[in-house]
């Protein structure tokens, strides 16, 4: 079902590019480049437990009339600055929004990922959405949230300004999720290196990771 989902978008996107003269894959090449780009989303470094374990780590829709709120950061070494991805999706997993942002490189990744979770909490309160999971893969900054361990120092900061975010929501709770699990907002961080700084898209995501939406709510 993945690679049908992901082989049905690759023909979508090539039409599109065709039709405005853009560089396209060729049709003989569609299914490989398919499967190539599901390998890259799974991982192909991966034994068999592991990929056992990231099966077990998918995304998953949040209960009725609740969002869920993915973030994710990641670090542009040669440009000295980071990207900050997020994407909020329903219960049906249709998405609400989802932004791309690009600031100065943080002193950790620690730090990074604590303020890709405010920066979370602060889209979703501009959306207006007042009942939020919010999901992201630093187990580490996921339990200061939560206050499950003393947060170091330097995202102390950081976390008190979550924490004090979390009143202007109805429902709010924190969760943990493996990488794999948390696709889409990594590619939106990736894809604020070409933010200048900030890109938003409402109720959809840039057309180059559609698929990655796809695979999340067929798997």
């Amino acid at each position: 079902m993945e690679l049908f989902m992901v082989t049905a978008w690759m023909i979508w996107s090539r039409r599109n590019k065709k039709h405005f003269n853009e560089q396209h894959q060729p049709p003989e090449k569609i299914t490989e480049a398919a499967a190539a780009l599901l390998v890259e989303f799974h991982g192909n470094s991966a034994g068999r437990s592991d990929r056992k374990l990231t099966q077990s780590q998918r995304w998953v829709p949040p209960d009725e009339g609740m969002y869920k709120v993915n973030y994710d950061g990641t670090c542009f070494v040669d440009e000295e600055k980071a990207g900050i991805g997020v994407v909020v999706r329903n219960d049906r997993g249709q998405v609400m929004g989802s932004l791309a942002e690009k600031i100065e490189m943080p002193p950790t990744v620690e730090v990074l990922e604590a303020m890709a979770a405010r920066r979370a909490m602060i889209f979703m309160e501009e959306l207006g959405l007042r009942n939020a999971i919010f999901e992201g893969d630093s187990e580490i900054v996921v339990k200061a949230l939560v206050g499950l361990c003393p947060y170091q120092s330097s995202i102390g900061h950081i976390i008190k300004d979550c924490k004090a975010l979390r009143g202007v929501f109805q429902t709010c709770s924190f969760s943990h999720v493996r990488r794999q699990g948390n696709g889409v907002a990594h590619a939106l961080a990736r894809r604020a290196r070409m933010s200048f700084p900030l890109s938003v898209w409402m109720e959809s995501v840039p057309a180059d990771i559609t698929y990655l939406v796809y695979v999340d709510v067929t798997s």
